[in-house]
This record gives C-alpha cells, sequence and structure tokens, in this order.
C-alpha cells in the first residue's frame, strides 16, 4: 500500500512539473486555426465517417462522438471542439475536410495501423497540405493527444507505450 501511494504521489508531482514547466511558455495569442491528432478523446467523427457509420461510438454515444449526449438531448462534443467555440473557431473531422485528424483508438506508436497512429495522422495532414498548396499556418494551434491507448495495450500485454513517447516526440518537432 506504502508503494502505491508513492507511485500516486511521484505521478501527481510529474504532471503538476509538466504542468508548470509548459506555463511560462504560454501566451495570449489569437490563433486563426486548429489543427488536432490524437484519439478518441478527441475524434469529432472520424472513426465513425471513416467506416461509414459501421465502427466508430455504439449508439449510447453523441452524434459519432466518444462521448454522451447532454441532458437536453442536443449532441455532447469532445473536448478539442468546446476549445475550437472558446477559441471563435470551427472544427470538423479530416473526413469531412476538417482539421481534427484523430481517430478513436489511434496509439501514438505504429505506422500503418488501422485506426491511423499519430504518426499517420500528421501524413494525412501533410497530404492534405501538399493537395490543397496551402502551407503550414504559423498562427495556428496544434494539439497532439494520445498515449492512452498505447498504456492499455501495455496493460493487456501487447507492446503498449515503449513506442508512445518517442512517436509523440517526433510529431512535435
Amino acid at each position: 500500500m506504502k508503494i502505491l501511494t508513492s507511485a500516486r504521489q511521484l505521478l501527481t508531482l510529474g504532471v503538476l512539473s509538466m504542468i508548470l514547466a509548459f506555463t511560462p511558455q504560454a501566451q495570449a495569442t489569437s490563433y486563426t486555426s486548429l489543427v488536432v491528432f490524437g484519439d478518441s478523446l478527441s475524434d469529432s467523427g472520424n472513426l465513425s465517417d471513416l467506416f461509414l457509420g459501421f465502427l466508430g461510438p455504439d449508439d449510447e454515444y453523441a452524434d459519432s462522438r466518444f462521448t454522451s449526449d447532454f441532458t437536453d438531448g442536443t449532441p455532447g462534443l469532445v473536448w478539442v471542439e468546446h476549445l475550437a467555440g472558446l477559441m471563435g473557431l470551427t472544427l470538423d473531422n479530416s473526413v469531412a475536410g476538417g482539421t481534427n485528424y484523430a481517430f478513436g483508438g489511434a496509439t501514438a506508436s505504429g505506422m500503418g495501423a488501422t485506426p491511423p497512429s499519430i504518426s499517420d495522422q500528421l501524413g494525412l495532414y501533410m497530404s492534405d497540405l501538399m493537395m490543397s498548396g496551402v502551407g503550414l499556418d504559423d498562427t495556428g494551434l496544434f494539439v497532439v493527444w494520445a498515449g492512452g491507448n498505447d498504456v492499455l495495450s501495455l496493460l493487456d500485454g501487447g507492446p503498449g507505450a515503449s513506442g508512445a513517447a518517442g512517436s509523440i516526440g517526433s510529431v512535435i518537432t
């Protein structure tokens, strides 16, 4: 029990350290776009749209998202859709032509996977940029949220999180 408490304290300290490490770099900026790479916590319908509704969130989830409806019956949103709204931006899934490349079930590590991993999502984004003839938006906000499925894989005896940090690092740089 003491080890579990120490591990929990270490994890809490690590998370707080990460938050504090990035806080001084934050600055008030007007972003002109939002581009998202991630897993089900950020997927605004890509997985469902990719498989024409045959694969993705169950009926209990809201409008092809891995979230529940609001109590009034309106579709729930994933966190990046709330963020986009607060920023005054729109955010559509990439299968529908938007800039949210997150797919439910995605892992940080691995390439050529289904659903697309973070590295694959970056490749899709770069391909879309080349096809449209548009360059990177240097006033855009880029979000990467992944790793949870890698940890779950590790807990199930799979390859797991071993390459997740390196994969996320290569997407960011």
